[in-house]
């Protein structure tokens, strides 16, 4: 692959591969649905919002191969996925007003996440109105600015828990909780398993992907000791 410009960042690809004779890719859902069954995609298409889709790529990684019902899990990933990519393409572009704006409520929640600010607070940054910031962040990311942030937490904590040794206690302090309690239940809920089994049975990813995602809120004082670290789970330095 040749790319149409240099870069100072790193860049990750995620090939999905999906096999269809037709000129339109097209997959059969479930038949409950009071919708149309069946999803078309373009051959080419672009993506202004990706935040959503990687998640659910990034779930479709952690998949264990040797559970029971790993290939079903693995199956509503997948059409988890192409139904989120429909759904995108679908979407006509705001103008670069909301934009802008979301991306902007985005960095904020980034950048104040360590005091987990309440939707009153995230709307008063924009100076507009609770309700109306929690429907246009919703259309534009997928999820509602507290989902949102409660998704940055428990992604820092899954990096933190293959990156280091550190406890569960301490890496529930750095993605961010003050309570424990509340760590493990939303960890446990997003991540399908506890933080112990995480680290236990996902560390491989590292191995496929070193790179962390520059967008993850982890504390600094953890990142200058990640930078120089390629052994997974390597002990903080003191």
């Amino acid at each position: 692959m040749k790319g149409t410009e240099s870069t100072t960042t790193s860049i990750e690809f995620y090939w999905l591969h999906f096999l269809s004779p037709q000129s339109k890719f097209q997959v059969q859902v479930e038949k409950q649905l009071t919708v149309n069954p069946m999803i078309a995609l373009s051959h080419k298409y672009h993506l202004n919002n990706i935040d959503s889709l990687l998640i659910s790529v990034h779930e479709l990684l952690t998949v264990d191969s040797t559970l029971t019902f790993s290939q079903n899990q693995q199956d509503l990933l997948i059409t988890l996925i192409l139904i989120k990519l429909a759904n995108s393409i679908g979407i006509k572009n705001d103008t670069g007003k909301n934009n802008a704006l979301v991306a902007q409520l985005k960095e904020w929640i980034r950048t104040n996440i360590y005091r987990s600010p309440s939707l009153d607070d995230i709307a008063s940054v924009a100076e507009l109105n609770p309700q109306y910031v929690s429907r246009l962040f919703k259309k534009h990311v997928g999820m509602s600015p507290k989902h949102y942030m409660i998704h940055l937490k428990i992604q820092t904590a899954q990096v933190l828990l293959i990156r280091t040794n550190l406890s569960i206690k301490e890496v529930s302090n750095y993605a961010y909780y003050s309570d424990d309690k509340l760590f493990l239940k939303q960890f446990k809920k997003l991540s399908g398993v506890t933080p112990s089994e995480f680290r236990t049975m996902y560390q491989k990813i590292y191995h496929n992907n070193q790179v962390i995602d520059p967008m993850l809120p982890i504390p600094e004082e953890v990142t200058q000791q990640l930078a120089g670290d390629r052994d997974p789970g390597a002990p903080l330095k003191k």
